[in-house]
């Protein structure tokens, strides 16, 4: 998707916080043009909260992940892999923000849903 293939372009350069900024306003106006719940928003949306999430804000990481989770629910449902990838990096950030609670239920959620499920970066598979 040429939204994601950006944002990947940007991210793979020395600054992510620029990165970061403009991916926020191409996703901006995609989200309006193909609706915030399309996965090729719902994927820009999981670069930029790793983006932000490489910068240390993690509060905005968890936040874009909570909405892009809210906006996909009902169209795509909970075992689709856009929102399976949604689910793992929103548990590890809130791991990392030590909200045990938020953490458990998404690691629990991708390992009910998507047991052969891959993050796609590591090759770590969750079960």
């Amino acid at each position: 998707p040429p939204v994601v293939a950006y944002a990947a372009g940007r991210a793979g350069r020395d600054d992510p916080g620029a990165a970061a900024g403009g991916l926020a306003d191409a996703l901006e106006r995609t989200g309006e043009q193909l609706g915030t719940d399309h996965p090729d928003v719902l994927a820009a949306t999981r670069v930029l909260a790793a983006l932000h999430r490489r910068v240390g804000e993690l509060p905005e990481a968890r936040s874009l992940l909570e909405n892009a989770l809210a906006a996909g629910q009902f169209t795509r449902g909970e075992g689709d892999p856009v929102m399976l990838g949604l689910a793992f990096d929103l548990a590890y950030v809130a791991h990392e923000l030590e909200n045990r609670h938020e953490a458990r239920r998404n690691f629990e959620r991708v390992r009910r849903h998507g047991p052969a499920f891959s993050d796609g970066t590591s090759g770590r598979v969750a079960r």
